[in-house]
């Protein structure tokens, strides 16, 4: 198990360059006619990821952890 810890900077960055390079275009990876949807509630979902998941992350890592030692 990996787990990619990047910082809030790092992922806005990168979604906006996405959606600057992607602009009026559906992405490669996203279904024809899927317009990717930016908004406030996303950004916001970013920006506070950490600080509402690191906890359960941690946690799942964890247990990963302790059950291949076993």
């Amino acid at each position: 198990m990996i787990f990619l810890d990047f910082p809030r900077r790092v992922c806005l960055w990168r979604v906006m360059k996405g959606v600057f390079h992607y602009r009026g275009q559906t992405r490669p990876d996203m279904g024809e006619g899927c317009p990717d949807k930016i908004d406030v509630e996303f950004l916001r979902y970013i920006w506070r990821f950490r600080q509402r998941e690191q906890g359960r992350i941690e946690r799942h890592l964890n247990e990963a952890k302790t059950a291949r030692n076993r």
